[in-house]
């Protein structure tokens, strides 16, 4: 009888060399087959020891092998984080390309993309998580949990699903007058014209924004309808001349847009240019300050909250402000709008909760707008709920803690304990698993949907080390 390291060939009609090492083996999956006659004897039975007897399943009689971290599908669509900063489409990740994954400890780690691969048309679901996050996979895609990965097809709502709590990104410095600019376009902005508008009641934002435009030869013209502004060249006609004063900003916006990636899009289609995303966290930070400065607002209990009608540019807020370790809750709702209240609009919010305000005060300037009053507020979610879900739970179930629920504290009464809690539990009775849990690099959002989406083009996504990535803000 030969081991599998020896075969390499069988029939040869129909066979080539498909075992070069066995201890290249990394995952089989053994099918209960009556083909022992056909094989002839070429796989012995049981499994090689060097195979490892977590990486099979031994009541079967036929081996597939394949190389690891394979067939798990993604869509080309969904987004991968690098750590530059960069946010780059599936479709478009290529060898090479380092990424964030996490490693056994529940610890983020720095990886690198060793190959991409088209894995056809498969049927693909939508997860849903509480906090907003969403990506979409194929049912045999692993997710981490508490217990460890598990398949999509082996899940359902309500559980908890490993996210990452914070990427540190080394990004490269960006001019801050250009940050604070970009901020301010993207939340009060018309960028659908040549020349750009700015419309804002507030003068403080209204000068500051001034100031930031003169180094790039612009500034903001006289106000019509009293709260809108033009965004034109100091010097008009310098230094492509027109005699028509709707496009005196040209020649200088036009260079700065192009320089800092700015797109003329309506408010749906705003996004955070890439020079943002791979900016460094002081220069992003003064980016956001002036996003949550035009389109921010912090209510009645501390929450601090931003809206857009761009789901796109939602996702990239909740995304940046992991830059800093602020977790945040995106949510779609709808709301009024300002010249008619009868009509209804989608938008999306981005919460911050209240524990992570000190955190985000640390970094981001907070809005001067205090509260939601009047028809501001109507159909948005109530900040209570906002609350609620800001629980940083441990993602096991504490049985062995109920002797201690009547103690005051955020889990008391519940069936999870709170991170902290849990971590000090840990640590006195000498709970490894769960201290590497309570100690780890992520969170623990709860599957809220599993939606059916449809037979979609997928493709696969190797990593060097880890065999997982962050996609969408998820570990996949």
């Amino acid at each position: 009888m030969r081991a599998p390291s020896e075969i390499t060939t069988v029939n040869s009609g129909l066979a080539k060399t498909v075992i070069p090492s066995k201890d290249s083996l990394a995952k089989v999956t053994y099918y209960k087959l009556d083909l022992d006659t056909i094989l002839d004897g070429l796989i012995p039975d049981p499994l090689p020891e060097s195979i490892g007897k977590d990486n099979a399943i031994h009541h079967l009689n036929i081996i597939i092998f394949g190389k690891p971290n394979t067939g798990k599908c993604l869509t080309s669509d969904d987004v991968v984080p690098t750590t530059t900063g960069s946010i780059v489409r599936v479709g478009n990740l290529h060898p090479g390309l380092e990424v964030f994954s996490v490693d056994e400890n529940f610890k983020l780690v720095k990886d690198k993309v060793v190959a991409v691969a088209s894995n056809g048309v498969r049927d693909v679901f939508r997860v849903r998580l509480s906090d907003g996050r969403q990506i979409k996979l194929t049912s045999n895609h692993p997710l981490l949990t508490a217990y460890g990965w598990r398949q999509l097809s082996d899940l359902h709502e309500g559980i908890p699903i490993a996210v990452p709590r914070v990427l540190p990104v080394e990004g490269k410095h960006l001019n801050h007058d250009a940050s604070k600019v970009l901020g301010y376009l993207i939340a009060e902005g018309g960028l659908t014209n040549i020349t750009p508008r700015f419309t804002n009641a507030d003068q403080t934002i209204v000068a500051d924004m001034g100031r930031a435009l003169a180094p790039f030869g612009l500034r903001l013209s006289e106000p019509y309808q009293q709260i809108n502004y033009n965004v034109v060249q100091i010097k008009p006609g310098q230094p492509f001349r027109t005699d028509d004063s709707r496009h005196q900003s040209y020649g200088y916006y036009k260079r700065f847009a192009d320089e800092f990636g700015l797109q003329r899009v309506n408010s749906r289609g705003k996004r955070i240019p890439q020079s943002v995303l791979r900016a460094d966290n002081e220069s992003l930070a003064i980016f956001l300050s002036a996003l949550f400065a035009g389109d921010g607002w912090v209510d009645s209990r501390g929450n601090i909250g931003y809206g857009t009608i761009s789901s796109v540019l939602a996702h990239q807020v909740q995304h940046c402000l992991l830059r800093f370790g602020v977790l945040s809750k995106l949510r779609r709702g709808v709301r009024a709008l300002a010249w008619d209240r009868k009509r209804q609009n989608v938008s999306y919010e981005v919460w911050v909760p209240l524990e992570y305000r000190p955190k985000f005060e640390q970094h981001i300037a907070l809005p001067e707008r205090r509260v939601l009053v009047g028809a501001d507020a109507v159909l948005r979610h109530e900040p209570r709920q906002i609350r609620r879900w800001s629980q940083d739970d441990f993602p096991l179930p504490v049985a062995y803690l109920r002797s201690r629920r009547n103690r005051p504290g955020p889990w008391s009464g519940g069936a999870f304990a709170s991170m902290k809690e849990a971590q000090e539990f840990a640590r006195k009775y000498k709970r490894p698993y769960a201290l590497k849990i309570a100690e780890g690099d992520c969170f623990w959002p709860r599957i809220k949907s599993i939606e059916y989406i449809g037979p979609v083009q997928t493709l696969d996504v190797q990593v060097e080390k880890t065999g997982n990535l962050v996609v969408n803000d998820i570990f996949v």
